[in-house]
């Protein structure tokens, strides 16, 4: 079979014809380096999984108190809360009175016991709640009795002493600090202090923490309804309170309970932003995502109030 060309008679065999080899014709061979080579589409990263910060929400660091005063022929106790909330501390100062009492020796050889009575105190910041209380319902003041012992040379045990009497006796105490030289007062005043620094240190550890990958603690029986519950300290959960030895004197305690809170409203920044992260740290899931997003608007929100 034969093709014919339009415009041509010729006839073109289908035989392949070669070119003759003419000397000065170099046979090429294409490099490698020349070629395009379609490779396989990278590797894409999986997303990273985001995880909560170790860093607790909030962890109570310290209640101390630091100073006792008398004021108006009364003790008044000045002190300061910190706490320390995404890395941010905060501090929070109070003042509270001091109420002093007498009750009878528990055995004839052993001096009046002294009765203090402190609180109950509430603090407010933008919504964020502390109390401290008895832990009953309704809350009371923490209660401290302190047993001095008489003897020579024992300056603090031996008035603890003279004043429990005096006011088992029924002087009252404006009377009673009045008659007290400086060194005296002095001497009563920074053992107060003192002694109920090394009450209230007990509050603070390991224990005064809320990690973000547990749920918040039940609401105590006093903390106010419709508030959201964040950590709540007891000592003494057994009704008896604690039993110290401290600057050579026998302390016992009521129960002592510090509580968290947050309160949710207008103009409670930190509160509203607070019971959101409990809301979700208490629901099912532990969203992790939302987490993250109030966290960022509580670190905001305490960089803006310069904490």
């Amino acid at each position: 079979m034969t093709l014919l060309f339009l415009g041509s008679n010729r006839k073109t065999s289908s035989r392949r014809r070669f070119k003759a080899f003419r000397p000065g014709m170099q046979p090429t061979m294409d490099s490698l380096e020349s070629r395009l080579v379609m490779s396989a589409a990278a590797a894409v990263a999986p997303a990273a999984v985001p995880t909560l910060p170790t860093t607790p929400l909030l962890q109570v660091t310290q209640v101390a108190i630091n100073g006792v005063n008398v004021v108006n022929n009364q003790l008044v106790a000045t002190g300061t809360a910190t706490l320390n909330l995404l890395g941010h501390t905060i501090q929070q100062g109070f003042t509270a009175p001091l109420t002093l009492s007498g009750s009878p020796a528990a055995t004839p050889d052993t001096c009046d016991i002294l009765n203090l009575q402190l609180g109950p105190l509430h603090l407010d910041l933008l919504g964020l709640n502390v109390d401290l209380n008895n832990c009953q319902n309704p809350a009371g003041p923490v209660t401290v009795s302190i047993t001095g012992t008489d003897g020579p040379g024992n300056l603090l045990g031996n008035l603890v002493c003279d004043i429990a009497g005096l006011l088992d006796g029924g002087s009252p105490l404006g009377g009673i600090l009045g008659g007290l030289s400086t060194t005296e007062l002095t001497t009563l005043t920074s053992g107060i202090q003192n002694i109920l620094s090394g009450v209230l240190g007990n509050l603070t550890g390991s224990t005064g923490a809320l990690a973000l990958n547990q749920a918040t603690t039940a609401a105590a029986p006093n903390q106010p309804a419709g508030t959201c519950p964040i950590l709540n300290l007891h000592l003494g959960e057994d009704g008896t309170g604690l039993d110290l030895t401290l600057l050579g004197l026998n302390v016992h305690t009521s129960e002592i309970c510090l509580n968290v809170y947050a309160t949710s409203g207008q103009g409670e920044l930190l509160g509203n932003l607070l019971c959101g992260v409990t809301h979700l740290l208490d629901g099912p899931g532990n969203p992790i995502g939302g987490i993250l997003g109030h966290l960022n608007s509580i670190d905001r929100a305490l960089g803006r109030l310069g904490l």
